[in-house]
């Protein structure tokens, strides 16, 4: 189920990373080895470092980019090639390189306060690109409005719900029939309002530039694209394969020159593949299905990791961030010298080392130096100075943490929730309640859009966001106990005092496991808080209890998988009673039925093997007696088609298979098929006069006269699983009992509507109850009001035009019946389309969000670049 998996992730990874931004102050009495893991997860970098010592020491303004700028950008452009056309991946890609571009020779000519040619001409051309680009985007590249977001949920509501709003108006005449005095009245139901698939998918191509329901043909300049693509990695294969010489490639070692060419030749066959699947229709089904597959889980992924990375960005924004006041003692200064490794460009990227000398040299400028003059620095790297080291250079990169980081992933993540979650209250859906509602819709719906709150409950859908600002909070009280005051540390325990105490009384989840798990994570946190500040007071805890409470801390989370795969095989049995889904036996009904319906037009024999599985008299006679429906005008030809067609079986006219498909197409096409003499097959002309005379009777054969006849005893007349396959019913059709509900509007509307119609009922009632109050001792009058309130019968007395938001029904009590079956069927392929819908809205706010994410660390990742080069080449370090 869905609880078992994004919730208790999300969980166990909030856990640990708080446990590790508290357990990152100096006091904690944890062991080594337990402090050690549990900090790796909220600095991942540091502890990669610490495992592979191949890698180089990486200072803090290096981390922070790698953590917040690489991986996004990295991974936006994966999710940009692999979904979007090839054109929007080239712009993405002009539009990062622009903005790095113009910000690297702007930081270079103010560093050096010089303005070369050169990069005059740079900057103004790349700024014009970046003009151009956003002028694009928000005058000509037009965005859905929101306002369509509710629109679009109702339309697929109304094309898949169809049959239910036509029979609940022939319910509602067939009342309204009743109330005056059982007249007759002829009501036709016609298709002129019902939306075709067809508006559907233009409504979503409107909504979206990335859902699709069809595979789309690929254009003439992606095809050519994927061609130049191909060779250009060929040739690049070839030249570091040395088959192609090229001067001065030898410079690359061997191993290198292995690993770019094997790099070559694998994209050259993704190239040469994508070209394959642009030209064959099975390769555009084929990759628009994966396609699918890359949106909804490398969406679902790309979101957690983000999740994942929110901490350790934290925790880098905050080291980078932090100032202190350092100086070596009298008589010494601080020696800073510049590593030294094989790759020169990673000498930019490496934390210098630094110590504190004696001062041997008796000069002006060591005198300043060795003078014990305090100057700020950044505390977690004393090296840096925290102006020119670290405010000129990395400042931008702060910039874009804190705006698009800090604060733009939460508040992308709420615009998701309400965006998606107002799609969802206006989908129509099973349940006897808005808690019912809610949960038989995130249950069945697939959707990535869903991600985050899929496992709450609707009134505390926002809880996410809550928790996702909460390690904010801890990072932020950490580090202001570290460097301002260590008391600030005791609003630790009370900030989870109080999210423990507000989780236990709203309980926000849909299942008590994970209710249960986030309150026993709180509680655990709560109690190491306190543990922490104690610490940090002077309290000595012994080893012996440090150790089995480490053990504790860390182990039990993980038992609690036990515990939830029990409650998961618990919950599989108290699935709530769903008309809308249909189980194994009902799926088997649907194939025997099937078969029989089909098997009895070829051959008698075939119910011999229908009956193995089913009592032939019972089904039988249910058979008769349940698919029988009353002649009218409208059907009676199709009807005698229907008959004729069994005749002309018996008669072996029609007796292989393709002689059977080509009649069913031609009896749909032109309805009913004449019979020939000396039992000739008809032709299409003359099945055409045929259909457009519409006679009673057919040649050498006796037909059933409709108007003196209301039944016909034949099996082959009703053809109703075909009909279902085609997406058609007949309205005057009897269900059969097995598959028939009885249903209202209430039960299958969507929570919007339902909130609607339980507000018009309480309205009602009180209306009830106050004439009630006011008829007591009138007479006849007064005798109206002596029952209880009844919606069904009073519903409605005060809002006398009740519309909803999804279909067009005035009374939402009247009970009508449905055939079950062919409604599960609707209401999956409803699901399967709005799960397409939140997908491609959930990409184009994650791709719009990601877009300007990437542009703005671009520029400030040009900044550092231009700025780092500077310091580093043209200031020279003191030797005294």
């Amino acid at each position: 189920m869905a609880f078992a998996g994004v919730s208790t992730i999300t969980s166990f990874f909030s856990y640990f990373q708080n446990l590790g931004s508290m357990s990152d102050v100096p006091e904690v009495p944890l062991p080594e080895e337990v402090k050690n893991a549990l900090t790796s997860i909220s600095q991942f970098i540091a502890a990669i470092q610490r495992w592979i010592p191949v890698l180089p020491n990486f200072d803090v303004r290096a981390q922070l980019v790698i953590v917040s700028l690489f991986i996004p950008v990295l991974l936006n452009l994966l999710l940009v090639w692999a979904i979007f056309s090839t054109k929007t991946f080239f712009l993405q890609i002009i539009d990062v390189g622009a903005c790095g571009t113009l910000t690297y020779f702007l930081a270079d000519s103010i560093m050096h306060k010089k303005w070369p040619t050169l990069n005059l001409i740079i900057i103004g051309g790349t700024g014009f690109i970046i003009l151009a680009r956003l002028i694009y985007f928000f005058i000509w590249d037009k965005r859905p409005k929101q306002s369509k977001v509710k629109d679009l949920s109702s339309s697929i509501c109304q094309h898949y719900m169809y049959e239910i709003q036509k029979r609940y108006e022939k319910c509602e005449d067939e009342e309204a029939s009743k109330n005056m005095n059982n007249r007759n009245q002829h009501t036709s139901y016609n298709d002129e309002g019902i939306i075709t698939l067809d508006e559907v998918n233009q409504m979503i191509k409107e909504f979206s530039k990335v859902a699709e329901i069809a595979p789309k043909k690929s254009g003439k300049v992606k095809i050519i694209s994927h061609i130049i693509a191909a060779i250009v990695f060929f040739i690049g294969c070839l030249i570091f394969a040395k088959v192609i010489p090229i001067p001065g490639i030898e410079v690359l070692d061997r191993t290198t020159m292995i690993a770019l060419a094997s790099v070559c030749g694998v994209f050259c066959g993704f190239c040469l593949l994508f070209f394959y699947f642009d030209l064959t229709k099975f390769g555009q089904e084929l990759l628009m299905k994966i396609k699918k597959l890359i949106k909804r889980y490398g969406l679902r992924l790309m979101m957690l990791i983000l999740d994942m990375l929110y901490v350790p960005i934290l925790q880098l924004f905050v080291k980078n961030l932090v100032p202190n006041e350092y100086a070596c003692p009298y008589g010494q200064y601080l020696d800073i010298t510049k590593p030294s490794v094989s790759s020169t460009i990673l000498n930019y990227f490496i934390a210098n080392e630094f110590v504190c000398s004696n001062c041997t040299i008796i000069e002006e400028e060591c005198s300043y130096h060795c003078g014990e003059n305090y100057l700020l620095r950044i505390q977690s790297s004393l090296n840096l100075e925290y102006i020119k080291d670290g405010f000129l250079v990395v400042g931008p990169i702060l910039a874009y943490v804190f705006l698009f980081i800090i604060i733009g992933v939460p508040a992308m993540w709420l615009s998701l929730v309400f965006r998606n979650s107002q799609i969802l209250l206006n989908v129509c859906v099973w349940g006897e309640s808005n808690e019912k509602k809610w949960k038989g819709i995130v249950t069945r719906m697939k959707t990535t859009g869903i991600f985050f709150f899929q496992n709450y409950k609707y009134q505390s859908i926002t809880w996410c966001i809550v928790l996702f600002s909460s390690k904010f909070l801890v990072v932020l009280i950490t580090a202001m106990s570290n460097t301002i005051s260590k008391y600030i540390m005791f609003l630790l325990p009370v900030f989870y005092g109080i999210l423990f105490g507000y989780h236990c009384f709203s309980r926000p989840y849909l299942y008590a496991f994970n209710n249960f798990l986030d309150g026993f994570l709180y509680f655990v946190s709560f109690g190491f808080s306190v543990i922490v500040i104690a610490s940090m007071l002077g309290a000595v805890i012994p080893a012996n209890i440090m150790y089995p409470l480490s053990i504790v801390i860390i182990c039990i989370p993980f038992l609690s998988i036990i515990l939830l795969g029990i409650y998961r095989a618990r919950a599989q049995k108290n699935i709530q009673k769903d008309p809308t889904i249909v189980d194994k036996k009902m799926k088997r009904k649907e194939k025997h039925y099937d078969s029989f319906e089909y098997d009895m037009s070829h051959s008698n024999d075939s119910f011999e093997e229908f009956d193995r599985d089913y009592d032939e008299d019972e089904y039988y006679s249910d058979y008769k007696s349940n698919h029988r429906k009353p002649r009218n005008s409208n059907d009676s030809s199709s009807k005698r088609g229907r008959n004729q067609q069994m005749k002309q079986e018996n008669d072996g006219n029609i007796t292989e298979e393709d002689d059977w498909t080509n009649y069913e197409k031609m009896k749909g096409k032109y309805g009913p098929v004449q019979k020939k003499k000396n039992n000739q097959q008809p032709t299409i002309n003359e099945n055409i006069e045929c259909a457009n005379q519409n006679t009673d009777e057919q040649q050498n054969e006796p037909v059933i006269n409709s108007k003196n006849d209301d039944y016909s005893d034949d099996y082959s007349e009703y053809d109703y699983w075909s009909e279902m396959s085609d997406g058609e019913f007949d309205i005057n059709e009897e269900i059969p009992d097995d598959l028939a509900y009885d249903i209202n509007y209430k039960n299958i509307s969507s929570i919007h509507d339902l909130i609607k119609i339980l507000s018009d009922e309480e309205k009602s009632r009180k209306y009830f109850i106050q004439m009630k109050k006011n008829a007591r001792g009138k007479g006849t009058f007064g005798n109206r009001f002596k029952g209880k309130y009844d919606p069904d019968i009073d519903f409605g007395k005060v809002t006398h035009k009740f519309k909803l938001d999804t279909l067009n029904i005035q009374n939402p009590y009247l009970k009508f019946t449905v055939n079950k079956l062919k409604m599960s069927s609707d209401v999956t392929k409803m699901y399967a389309l709005v799960d397409t819908v939140i997908d491609g809205a959930t990409i184009e706010v994650l791709f719009t969000t990601l877009r300007f994410l990437c542009m703005f660390g671009s520029a400030a990742f040009g900044w550092y670049l231009g700025s780092l080069f500077y310091r580093y080449n043209d200031v020279e370090y003191p030797t005294c």
